[in-house]
């Protein structure tokens, strides 16, 4: 039973399980999070994130492994960074992500879904189509991927993601405007699929440099004349007289498997009272790190006996499964159920929810979390790296 795992302080008692287990299932083992109350051992579906079985989550699940596995595999190493940070329309930045994910609806990928269509390419009726042939291998996609000078980045490539690297690694420069040339190619293809119409690659290529330059344009005219195109910045804010705030937000490193966890006190007067940061061993999995973080805050004011504090978190999804029933089985169930019983031990206190910008504190605390550390705690003196931010918020 895992109970017979677990050590006294409600955590997995590692001596016992290094003792049993090679290196590998330990820290597989040290990556299910555990309640911190007396609860029944479960078993817990994986791939619900209400840890319970259903014939349609196990079909999604069976249909995402079979799709990265034979449609388009997408590695590890994509920079999913360089494709929300493109500077081109939202609609092209959502195409090449679905590219990059395999949900691009290519005939190949229909006919994978039982969609009883032929799979031959509509453009050059002669190889079957993928996103990889629609989008760069076609005849008419190399043509116009000779005009705008990235011919030469094709070759030795199987799959989209291989051309995306590539761009990256060689014409970082050019990754916006590939990016807008995809879109017209698939805007091209659909043209053809429905209505028996496309375009030549001249035309094609002179229409995204037309389109790319005018979008850029019409952003820098927005941002000259004040419009906003971000969310309104929100600032920290003291608590009032006589109640601290506590600033909580968690990190996922995906380089390197780990994840951490960052907590700010502050009095009323915006003096730091302590700060907190450590490891978190768990999934990698974001609501469940941002979970595990407030569980880490919430211990640490009940062990420090802290009372009239107001908690403030950047995770709307946390602060809302705070405040609502819960009702599944799953490990994250249990550690929102944990911050519920830590809340009610602990006298006034509240959580809330805000941005990140008013959360920057912590948000830097738990961005330098040194992987593998327990929990460091500072009283009045703050670490080195957020005293910027500190300073930023007085």
């Amino acid at each position: 039973m895992v109970e017979s795992l677990r050590s006294e302080s409600s955590d997995w008692d590692l001596q016992l399980i290094r003792g049993i287990f090679v290196d590998r299932d330990v820290e597989l083992i040290r990556s299910i999070s555990l309640s911190l109350r007396a609860v029944n051992d479960s078993w817990e579906w994986f791939w619900d994130s209400k840890g319970k079985f259903s014939v349609k989550s196990a079909y999604h699940h069976l249909w995402e492994v079979q799709n990265r596995a034979h449609l388009n595999p997408v590695s590890a190493d994509i920079n999913w960074v360089s494709v929300w940070s493109l500077k081109a329309p939202p609609k092209v930045r959502n195409l090449i992500w679905r590219t990059l994910s395999g949900c691009l609806p290519s005939l190949k990928a229909l006919n994978s879904r039982r969609v009883q269509i032929s799979s031959v390419c509509p453009m050059c009726n002669q190889m079957e189509e993928d996103d990889f042939h629609a989008l760069v291998a076609c005849r008419l996609a190399r043509l116009f991927w000779c005009l705008t000078g990235l011919s030469g980045l094709i070759d030795g490539c199987t799959c989209f993601s291989d051309f995306w690297r590539k761009l990256l690694a060689v014409k970082p420069e050019n990754v916006d405007m590939a990016a807008v040339g995809c879109w017209f190619l698939w805007i091209n293809r659909n043209n053809q699929v429905w209505n028996n119409k496309s375009s030549t690659p001249i035309v094609l290529h002179s229409s995204a440099l037309s389109y790319l330059a005018n979008w850029c344009e019409a952003q820098g005219r927005r941002l000259a004349a004040g419009v906003a195109v971000r969310q309104t910045e929100q600032q920290w804010r003291r608590p009032p007289h006589g109640w601290t705030k506590l600033n909580v937000d968690g990190a996922v490193f995906v380089e390197r498997n780990s994840a951490g966890f960052g907590f700010v006190l502050r009095n009323s007067e915006g003096e730091l009272v302590a700060a907190g940061n450590g490891t978190l061993y768990c999934r990698l999995d974001p609501f469940l790190v941002e979970a595990l973080t407030c569980r880490e805050a919430l211990s640490w004011l009940k062990e420090t006996g802290r009372r009239n504090v107001l908690v403030e978190s950047d995770s709307q999804l946390l602060v809302y499964a705070l405040q609502r029933e819960t009702s599944g089985n799953s490990a994250l169930d249990l550690i929102i159920e944990d911050c519920k019983f830590l809340l009610k031990e602990i006298v006034n206190v509240s959580v809330s929810f805000i941005r990140k910008t008013a959360n920057q504190a912590a948000h830097s605390l738990a961005r330098a979390v040194i992987s593998g550390t327990d929990r460091t705690v500072w009283i009045s003196h703050p670490p080195p790296c957020i005293c910027t931010a500190l300073l930023s918020d007085i």
